[in-house]
């Protein structure tokens, strides 16, 4: 099981950024845990603060009886790591670079040769095997790189942002991997992401970050069931107006309003109707049924695919 408690890192400036603010996160061995928040939530801080590349200023991470912050040498290689940013070498083969990490992961001889071919054919990398690096598209470096992770059969796998810029078919196999990856070798995989789409193809636990802060974490269903709300969202020319429609919750964000309500889709002429004089400066309607997006503007106030915009 991966148990994390309070941990807390501020990095200096003028003011200091609170990267992570007394995060805690349990996953127990053989689930997906997909970490979600917009770009500088305090993902990367926290897989790095688990895999040694950053020392946080408190807290305690551990994996069953291991340490992970003290963790040192061989005790690592319990750890699959796969970052954001690509790290393979460019004028080396594919097998090349697979078998070099294979070593650095422990594995030697016909250990090695295996765990290459496990994670080529898991990967759909076994006919790039004798290609370098170099030569392949963005889609096919960044499944290499995944697989480097888990060479080593580790107890914790972390992915930082693995689908980033992939095509859909690569996109697929790497989410059909990870999520095989908990359930066949009982492995803790922690998924850091910020598309929203694809937790529920994982059946992952979710927490959400922002500003370096945990701010829920449960199943899907779980988080739906308490943060979840179905709503109408129209867009104003200007403020939206501080209109009250028939009782029904009423959020008014610069130029939104959010209308909750069941069963959005049969009482949108209702809505409009209810803005009287307003309805002339609707931008645009949108109906909204309960996803994570809703999830986090009820948690945040703040939509979640702008977030990203920004």
């Amino acid at each position: 099981m991966l148990d994390v408690r309070g941990l807390t890192k501020t990095y200096p400036g003028n003011p200091p950024v609170a990267a992570l603010d007394r995060v805690d996160l349990a996953v127990e061995a053989g689930r997906v845990a997909a970490l979600i928040g917009p770009n500088g939530a305090g993902k990367t801080t926290l897989a790095s603060c688990l895999v040694g590349l950053v020392a946080p200023d408190a807290g305690s991470a551990r994996l069953g009886d291991l340490d992970l912050l003290t963790a040192v040498g061989d005790q690592r290689r319990a750890i699959g790591y796969a970052p954001q940013e690509e790290a393979l070498y460019p004028v080396m083969r594919v097998d090349e670079n697979l078998r070099l990490f294979g070593e650095l992961a422990g594995l030697r001889g016909r250990d090695l040769t295996r765990g290459v071919e496990r994670v080529a054919e898991a990967f759909l990398v076994t006919d790039l095997l004798k290609r370098r690096v170099r030569d392949l598209s963005g889609g096919q470096r960044r499944r290499v790189h995944n697989a480097i992770a888990l060479l080593g059969r580790p107890r914790l796998v972390i992915l930082d942002e693995p689908t980033a810029g992939v095509d859909p078919s690569t996109r697929s196999a790497i989410l059909e991997v990870v999520h095989g990856t908990a359930v066949d070798t009982g492995a803790v995989v922690l998924y850091s992401t910020h598309y929203l789409a694809e937790v529920a193809a994982l059946d992952a636990e979710v927490t959400f970050l922002d500003h370096g802060r945990a701010i829920a974490h449960g199943t899907v269903a779980e988080l739906l069931a308490v943060h979840g709300s179905d709503a109408i969202e129209l867009r104003f020319d200007g403020p939206a107006p501080a209109a009250s429609i028939d009782g029904l919750p009423v959020v008014a964000i610069d130029d939104l309003l959010r209308v909750e309500v069941r069963d959005p889709r049969h009482h949108v002429s209702r809505v409009v109707v209810a803005l009287g004089e307003h309805a002339s400066r609707i931008r645009s309607v949108d109906v909204h049924e309960s996803d994570l997006d809703t999830v986090f503007f009820r948690l945040t106030g703040r939509r979640y695919a702008e977030d990203e915009s920004r």
